[in-house]
């Protein structure tokens, strides 16, 4: 969190300073934040929480320390931070001139990326963060594309997101070719981190197959224990202790964020998709959706294809 500044521009944690993340669209989490933009006294110290976005925070120029499990290191310019999903990283910045840091849900990256996100940037989920220093020309061309980003992100395009995901899709392979020039390892220290990596991998995959029809029946904990040769327990057991959250809240979560994809960009209809997640009855998944998201599916729908309409709106009075 950060202190000394105007909360409103605060969402929980570092992923979520800025605006509404719906401004993007129901179900497209993406944030895009220059940190001077923040009001507040120096030295700004902030904490990224166990937040389901990746963060990618570029230090163009600025100057400060970041904490990781008790480690300290220098944060300094041309260097480039990528944080998991589920970690908790402190940041205490004592001169912010140029950092921006977009903030990336995996529905967002699976829907608006036109690659395979999980075999094309391995370093989006081996460690828990990585940091890159780069030289000032290799920052300079990223740059260009991140403010590119910045640019969309504030527009109201309706094509806002492909043109987003494309420039994302670029900057991953700008920094995959900086990992393969540089001969750097995506590094998982430990099995357990290890197995994080494989059950992460496993459970996109699996939800993958859903929507392809390769699958019939979602994975419960048991399968994707059978499914990586471990006891169910024991994977359990490591996943709530490497990433502060139960394996049941990774399966919910991808079922929520699958549940909004299909609402928000298909025509299936809810009882349809109600049996594609498991559900057995159409009361039971709009319970539970509505519990997780506050809408019920219908209204979720609804409430997207009106934000859809608005920026047709906001396009032809432009």
């Amino acid at each position: 969190m950060f202190a000394n500044q105007d909360q409103s521009l605060l969402r929980t944690g570092l992923s979520s300073i800025g605006e509404n993340p719906a401004r993007i669209g129901y179900g497209r989490e993406f944030t895009a934040v220059v940190l001077k933009d923040i009001k507040g006294e120096l030295p700004l110290q902030s904490s990224i929480p166990e937040v389901n976005s990746h963060d990618i925070v570029f230090v163009k120029n600025g100057y400060g320390k970041h904490c990781q499990n008790d480690s300290w290191s220098i944060t300094q310019p041309c260097m480039i931070y990528i944080n998991l999903p589920g970690y908790f990283n402190r940041f205490i910045w004592d001169s912010i001139e140029e950092v921006c840091i977009l903030s990336i849900s995996e529905c967002f990256l699976r829907e608006n990326l036109d690659v395979d996100v999980f075999k094309q940037f391995q370093f989006l989920y081996a460690n828990p963060l990585t940091n890159l220093s780069i030289s000032s020309q290799k920052f300079a061309e990223i740059e260009q594309l991140y403010t590119q980003i910045k640019n969309e992100y504030n527009s109201f395009s309706p094509f806002k997101n492909k043109l987003i995901g494309n420039l994302l899709t670029l900057i991953l392979f700008k920094i995959k070719e900086h990992f393969l020039q540089d001969k750097l390892q995506f590094t998982m220290p430990g099995r357990g981190s290890q197995i994080v990596f494989e059950f992460k991998i496993l459970l996109e995959q699996h939800y993958r197959d859903l929507r392809s029809g390769k699958a019939e029946n979602p994975f419960r904990i048991q399968d994707y224990a059978n499914a990586l040769n471990l006891n169910a327990n024991y994977l359990a057991s490591v996943i709530s202790l490497k990433t502060g959250k139960s394996i049941g809240t990774w399966i919910s979560e991808k079922i929520i964020s699958e549940a909004k994809q299909y609402l928000a960009n298909s025509s299936r209809p809810v009882k349809e998709i109600t049996y594609l997640l498991g559900f057995s009855e159409i009361a039971h998944f709009s319970n539970y959706f509505k519990k997780n998201v506050s809408l019920s599916p219908m209204h979720y729908r609804k409430a997207n294809q009106n934000w859809m309409n608005m920026q047709k709106t906001q396009m032809k009075n432009t």
